[in-house]
């Protein structure tokens, strides 16, 4: 993933963020508030030398930074205030730091109380003084320069407000750093599509539209423009196919509805549509009103019926249908046989544009336990040379699912026209203006869809 794509990935993994962010927050503030006041103390030095000495007076105080925290130091530290303390303790304590343009030695120590702060950093400066001057007096060592006691150790100040503002600045940013962290590897190892990004990256070719729960129900202008947007993405593909075949992955990422409301917006952009249910096997999903009508495309497979009178007009000028009829069961997958071939060629050839609502791309690899005879799209699709609008559920749908299709499609290239992301449905989906009958029908993701009951009324 690029730079953009990251900063997808985090902000819709933003609960995480904030989340973690707050617990670290917490968890910095708990800690902060258990650990009581924190008092400091400091002891300036100042090292001094003839004028006659050529080398740099920082190099010798540099080791004085080192020999505050020596062992020598913090040991003759320990004696006077009592060995029970920890070396290790004081080396936390204790700090030393010089001034480079003044060769002053500063000695800070902190403690729990400002006694005890004040006379750590005594302490420490008194016996540095004393090493350095033993070092200064031994045999071989350097006579000129010497380390003097400027300012004693001043009284203790309370730094407790300082350093709990910064655990809890720390305790935030390792929070949000964290989740950070695990919102990118969800991001990367969630199975689910959650986002359009995420379909762009794995189909780069094809356009994604997006669509929001209940868009295929309503007519509120914000709906009529997304749909608007993916009608012209279909019309506009560089080699708009004559047939069109509405479907999805897998059986559970089929939003009804969706191919009913392309093929309406096709018919008002003055289109000669022609609208077909392709469920007819036994195990289909919840149909569409129209789509219940007998005759249907299941009795016209099976010789029951002719085309002709299985094909209705509606009271959308130039929409006529196709209905699916009663589900029936068939010698053979009704979707490869040569009678369907025959009916969707027929078909195109009377409309400017075929619109099929079609089961889904099963890929066998994901579905061993299929029935014997699925009903087989994609050899229609092949059969047919129809385009396809591929369903894509957010929250719902898989990658794995969306990559076994891309391959399949690709295979031969050229037959993908779009895919339309739809978003994670709502709880609860308000009906559209024009479909009083539609919270019925948004109640459950599986209900029959009111969105053209115009065409069968």
């Amino acid at each position: 993933m690029d730079l953009p794509e990251y900063a997808g990935a985090l902000r819709r993994r933003g609960l995480w963020l904030a989340v973690l962010a707050l617990l670290g927050l917490l968890l910095a503030g708990w800690s902060a508030a258990r650990s009581g006041p924190t008092y400091r103390s400091t002891a300036t030095l100042y090292y001094g030398e003839p004028d006659r000495n050529l080398t740099p007076a920082i190099a010798r105080v540099n080791s004085f930074v080192i020999l505050a925290t020596s062992d020598q130091v913090l040991d003759a530290v320990r004696a006077d205030l009592g060995p029970s303390l920890a070396r290790d303790d004081l080396t936390d304590r204790v700090h030393a730091a010089i001034d480079p343009e003044t060769s002053i030695l500063t000695i800070s120590a902190t403690d729990v109380t400002p006694e005890g702060a004040r006379a750590l950093a005594a302490l420490t400066s008194l016996h540095l003084i004393a090493l350095a001057d033993s070092l200064r007096t031994a045999p071989g060592g350097q006579s000129e320069g010497r380390l003097t006691l400027g300012d004693p150790a001043t009284v203790a100040v309370d730094i407790s407000a300082a350093s709990a503002t910064r655990t809890v600045v720390l305790g935030a940013l390792l929070g949000l750093l964290i989740g950070i962290v695990l919102g990118l590897l969800r991001e990367a190892t969630d199975p689910r599509l959650t986002h359009p990004d995420q379909v762009r990256r794995l189909a780069p070719r094809w356009p994604v539209s997006c669509l929001e729960p209940g868009d295929e129900l309503s007519a509120t202008a914000e709906a009529t423009a997304r749909l608007r947007e993916l009608r012209t993405a279909i019309l506009n593909a560089a080699d708009r196919p004559g047939t069109l075949m509405v479907t999805s992955c897998e059986d559970g990422d089929r939003v009804p509805g969706i191919a009913d409301a392309v093929a309406l917006g096709a018919a008002r952009a003055s289109l000669n549509v022609i609208l077909v249910s392709a469920h007819v096997h036994p195990d289909r999903p919840a149909l569409s009103r129209w789509a219940l009508a007998e005759p249907g495309l299941g009795a016209v497979l099976l010789g029951e019926s002719r085309l002709d009178t299985a094909v209705t007009t509606s009271p959308v000028p130039g929409l006529r249908l196709l209905p699916a009829g009663a589900a029936r069961r068939m010698p053979e997958a009704p979707l490869t046989s040569k009678t369907m071939t025959e009916v969707v060629r027929d078909l195109a050839s009377r409309s400017e544009i075929l619109i099929i609502d079609a089961p889904p791309l099963l890929a066998p690899a994901l579905h061993p336990a299929a029935p014997a005879h699925p009903p087989d799209t994609l050899g229609l699709v092949r059969a047919t040379a129809a385009g396809v609008l591929l369903v894509v559920r957010g929250g719902h749908s898989r990658r794995r699912a969306l990559r076994s299709v891309i391959r399949l499609l690709d295979t031969p290239p050229g037959t993908a026209v779009a895919v339309v992301f739809f978003s994670r449905p709502a709880r609860r989906t308000a009906p559209g203006p024009q479909h009083p009958d539609g919270a019925a029908a948004a109640a459950s993701e599986h209900s029959p869809s009111p969105t053209v009951s115009v065409i069968g009324s």
